[in-house]
């Protein structure tokens, strides 16, 4: 049995990703966005990156942020900066859905 909730679990991973050093901004986006998440319901986490990386790399590392048995499933996406400023602002683009229906947990100053 799981001992830390869910919702903290969800969290817990998010903070943790934002600690990667490539990493600038991490958002939740989808249902826990919205505050309509069950304990049951996936975790979507757009990440902004500092710079473009070795992507098979960083995700690896990132992988292995998330914990090998939980409750839930998670997603970690890599954005990278140059699409994220290019296209914030182009509606129905994943960039422009994360800026205006996710929620900032983490930003690198």
């Amino acid at each position: 049995m799981e001992s830390t909730p869910p919702k903290a679990k969800k969290l817990q991973i998010a903070l943790k990703a934002g600690e990667h050093l490539s990493v600038m901004q991490v958002r939740i986006a989808g249902l826990a966005a919205k505050g309509n998440a069950d304990p049951d319901s996936d975790c979507n986490l757009p990440s902004v990156l500092e710079h473009t990386p070795d992507r098979i790399s960083l995700m690896g590392e990132l992988d292995d942020l998330l914990p090998r048995r939980c409750s839930f499933s998670m997603d970690i996406v890599a954005l990278e900066p140059e699409y994220f400023i290019r296209f914030r602002s182009m509606q129905r683009s994943l960039a422009h859905e994360v800026r205006k229906r996710g929620v900032l947990l983490h930003e690198r100053t």
